[in-house]
């Protein structure tokens, strides 16, 4: 199983937005939990969701991969904690190149190989392309027979799917109050007297309850349906 023309491909993945789905297991490259700052990526059914989108950038002769999952710091980019077998593949904010090698897989066109420049590790699936959710993806020697746990199909993401990351995060929105009730009246009434004069204090409060709506629109909150607030 041998890597094809890399021009054609270049120009299909370059700037666009994809799933990785992996041959063995079908399931998805995810970013997930979050140790020591650092996102692990591990395999998790597809659910399309941001956090399983990657972007293809130029860098080099080969790509950086970003994460589409919104982070205040800036962009997460694939990168491995070291060059070993059996290293964790994780997201930094520091942009790493990958060779993308183009795998001709029966008719399936849209298949590659994910691979360390000047070296023969691949980003892979661990125990043979497990599909249990939470397998970890991590680097690997490459296998002389094309074990399809170190082959991805790229599936070019819906546009309606994808949202781009703002470089700050943006202020809560209020948007102007309206009555919810009728006015509320209320009148007091303060008598005194001394000898010669006789003092009436009138006081009316007027209370009036209002509905303040105000928007998150913070990313993360948008992916799980925006927030609302009410006084």
């Amino acid at each position: 199983m041998q890597p094809q023309d890399a021009a054609p491909l270049r120009s299909s993945l370059a700037h666009s937005i994809f799933y990785l789905q992996n041959v063995q297991s079908g399931t998805a490259m995810d970013l997930a939990d979050k140790p020591n700052g650092q996102y692990n990526v591990k395999g998790h059914p597809l659910h399309m969701e941001r956090n399983q989108q990657w972007k293809f950038i130029p860098l080099g002769k080969g790509y950086a991969i970003q994460s589409m999952w919104p982070n205040a710091n800036g962009p997460l980019y694939l990168t491995v904690r070291s060059l070993a077998d059996r290293a964790q593949v994780v997201t930094t904010h520091y942009p790493v190149t990958w060779d993308i090698e183009h795998i001709c897989l029966w008719e399936d066109t849209n298949t590659i190989r994910i691979v360390w420049p000047t070296t023969r590790f691949a980003i892979e699936l661990d125990d043979g392309g497990s599909l249990k959710p939470g397998t970890r993806v991590q680097l690997k020697t490459i296998d002389p027979n094309g074990h399809q746990c170190q082959l991805w199909k790229f599936m070019r993401c819906d546009p309606q799917s994808v949202q781009s990351i703002p470089s700050q995060p943006k202020p809560i929105v209020f948007e102007p109050s309206q009555s919810i009730t009728q006015p509320l009246v209320s009148e007091s009434v303060l008598t005194t007297e001394d000898q010669y004069v006789i003092t009436t204090t009138r006081t009316i409060t007027t209370i009036t309850r209002t509905l303040r709506n105000c928007s998150d629109t913070d990313p993360l909150a948008q992916s799980s349906g925006g927030s609302s607030c009410e006084e």
